[in-house]
């Protein structure tokens, strides 16, 4: 819409409406348990944010976002009024960020919005989701923003941030039932399967039966992947999981050739020996808890 702006430093600007198209191209593969959605567009306004809703129908919504390190609980959404923030006098955000996905639920059902690389989303109490598309910037600090009084950076303009061009994106949407275990697991699978789907090639040269070689594995319902790499003083092999749920979790890796293991912190300091059994290190994640093991072969 028109509306005018008054700069960091004091100058109003008056803005013209513009229009802004998206296309949306939706598309179900047989046998899929997702709808996929490709979002393309041309955007040429300032000072603004365009946004994709998307109509759940589940009011008043407990909302789960992915993080770095697991899910978490963003709580109910029961009013669109943003509330103060106490005696600092700012008022609470109501967009919040999502690492692959951020689920929307009640008693009996869910949805789950998958997203590729779209990192803000703002859920309202109607089950409406907002996904943020293109954010244009005008400012790198201004002085009347609610959410925090006063300036946050040197008031300068940035004209250059204002996000002009053509923009694309792709997402996906999931149904399910109320949130547990089993449902958080179909989730994150769904979330891997969408994100990073594996893709073969067929090479005319490849005449030979394939050699099977095993590789790492992780076992355990509620664990999920979360790195492997070499250690830092490059010793051992490094792997990381995270226990997605409210109770404690049993599970293993599995490398061929694995002699020791050890606990460790995030820091990668050892905390104590782990038992190898065969090619299997055992251990137990505490509830919600991210636990290191370093691996030597």
């Amino acid at each position: 819409p028109a509306r005018t702006l008054r700069t960091a430093a004091g100058i109003v600007r008056r803005l013209r409406a513009a229009s802004v198209v998206v296309h949306v191209d939706a598309s179900l593969d047989a046998g899929a348990s997702r709808i996929a959605l490709a979002v393309h567009g041309d955007h040429r306004a300032d000072d603004c944010r365009v946004r994709l809703l998307i109509r759940s129908g589940i009011a008043t919504p407990q909302v789960t976002a992915d993080a770095a390190f697991g899910d978490v609980d963003r709580g109910r959404v029961t009013s669109d009024v943003p509330s103060p923030m106490g005696s600092a006098q700012e008022a609470e955000l109501r967009t919040a960020p999502l690492h692959r996905y951020v689920t929307l639920s009640d008693a009996a059902r869910g949805v789950t919005l998958l997203s590729d690389g779209l990192a803000e989303y703002e859920a309202m109490a109607d089950g409406t989701l907002a996904l943020t598309l293109v954010r244009a910037v005008g400012e790198l600090s201004r002085g009347d923003l609610p959410e925090r009084p006063g300036f946050a950076g040197w008031p300068v303009a940035t004209p250059g941030a204002q996000s002009h061009g053509p923009f694309e994106a792709r997402f996906a949407l999931i149904a399910h039932a109320a949130p547990s275990d089993a449902v958080r697991a179909r989730v994150r699978e769904a979330a891997e399967d969408f994100l990073l789907p594996l893709t073969g090639a067929t090479w005319s040269s490849a005449i030979d039966p394939p050699t099977r070689t095993p590789g790492l594995r992780l076992t355990g319902s509620t664990l999920a992947f979360e790195a492997c790499k070499e250690s830092e003083d490059g010793a051992s092999l490094l792997v990381r999981c995270t226990n997605a749920s409210d109770a404690p979790a049993s599970g293993a890796w599995q490398l061929a050739g694995v002699r020791e293991a050890w606990l460790a912190r995030l820091d990668e300091t050892p905390l104590g020996v782990l038992p190898v059994q065969g090619d299997a290190v055992h251990f137990t994640a505490p509830p919600r808890a991210t636990v290191t093991i370093l691996l030597r072969r």
